[in-house]
């Protein structure tokens, strides 16, 4: 998926949106544990695909934390 600030993959993004997922992927130790969940839940993407969609959604995220302190 296309934004402003670069390329998201879908199925990576789709898999952020499942709880059950961040929490194992959140309980990893090692990148072979990480592509053990990520292989689990058929999504398979490289690793360089996920640590670059993963830097265009913290991007967001940073920008919308800003936006909102500056709000206050």
């Amino acid at each position: 998926m296309y934004t402003p600030k670069g390329e998201v993959n879908r199925k990576f993004l789709r898999m952020l949106y499942r709880e059950q997922i961040l929490e194992e992927m959140n309980s990893c130790k090692n990148r072979d544990e990480l592509s053990a969940v990520m292989e689990k839940y058929s999504v398979k993407i490289s690793e360089e695909e996920a640590r670059d969609s993963l830097a265009v959604i913290l991007s967001y995220l940073e920008e919308e934390t800003q936006q909102k302190l500056l709000s206050e």
